[in-house]
């Protein structure tokens, strides 16, 4: 009987993305918006870790935008990064980029940084911890190219949030 609801009833695309979305602030929400916004500004059909780090960059007053900053990160000269390693689609791309599965992963990842630090939202900071903690996507090479550790990155999102580690 399960496996013929299973089968017959999937969750909708829109109902497994309002799950990982569950629990995040206007700043998260904002953070995806800006990142989906910069996969379609290089039409990109997929928001990957590449865009969020844009998208967190782009977070006027946020402690990751303040982070990457002190760091360095500067919005043109990633975009510029992403381009020479994703490339740049001529043709625009229709309707909202998915997210690719590792940036779920780095949803999820985000999810529990927040638990670890005792929070019950998931805010632009976890989700910086968890693009960081995840190091294997596009953002993290151009990280690493930049010579940026990741433990140095949470040691600065932590110290800016108060809890130190």
């Amino acid at each position: 009987m399960f496996g013929w609801l299973a089968k017959h009833f999937r969750p909708t695309a829109s109902s497994v993305e309002e799950k990982l979305f569950e629990g995040f602030t206007d700043g998260a929400h904002q953070v995806v918006a800006l990142a989906r916004e910069e996969a379609r500004h290089l039409n990109h059909a997929h928001t990957g870790t590449e865009h969020l780090l844009l998208g967190l960059r782009r977070e006027e007053g946020s402690v990751p935008a303040a982070v990457l900053g002190s760091f360095g990160v500067e919005l043109d000269e990633i975009r510029e990064e992403i381009e020479s390693i994703v490339g740049d689609n001529e043709s625009p791309v229709r309707g909202r980029p998915d997210l690719t599965p590792r940036l779920k992963k780095v949803l999820e990842i985000a999810r529990l940084e927040s638990r670890q630090l005792g929070d019950d939202y998931i805010g632009p900071e976890h989700l910086l911890l968890g693009l960081v903690r995840e190091n294997e996507g596009v953002a993290a090479r151009i990280l690493a190219a930049r010579g940026i550790h990741r433990s140095e990155i949470r040691r600065s999102v932590l110290r800016a949030l108060g809890t130190g580690e």
